[in-house]
């Protein structure tokens, strides 16, 4: 994946459906490839396909696939990707919202993104949490 992002290649062909494919694969390991690739090549036509997989509430909190799609919301784009990271990292389980808030691209959310941030801090419970927030943020 870091391969991917830093020479920015692209192989040829149809990488929407290759990549659309592994995200409707039950293997978390596929689908946080899949949504990796995504990201890193900016396919903006799988934001719909991440925005499923961060929504899942049948996976746990910190299941690495929706970690991997709430990281790749910002590379993908959007006005409704915005939105949900920004939703999630406002509610939920303590664990979701740290992966919301620590996603690479939601610091770009301005006062928003801070907002969400100092809201999460200043009622963290586990010193774990707040430690990866600021580690990651600041």
């Amino acid at each position: 994946m870091a391969a991917a992002r830093r020479s920015q290649c692209r192989p040829a062909g149809d990488l929407n459906a290759a990549l659309d494919g592994l995200l409707s694969q039950k293997n978390e390991t596929l689908r946080v490839a899949a949504l990796q690739l995504a990201s890193a090549w900016k396919l903006t036509s799988l934001q719909f396909a991440a925005q499923s997989v961060a929504r899942d509430g049948t996976e746990s909190d910190v299941a690495s696939g929706r970690r991997a799609a709430l990281e790749a919301l910002p590379a993908l784009g959007g006005a409704s990707d915005r939105d949900l990271l920004l939703e999630f990292s406002g509610v939920g389980r303590p664990a979701l919202r740290v992966a919301a808030i620590t996603a690479p691209g939601h610091a770009r959310y301005g006062s928003s993104s801070r907002r969400s941030a100092a809201a999460f801090l200043s009622g963290a419970s586990g010193d774990a949490d707040a430690a990866e927030i600021v580690r990651l943020r600041f």
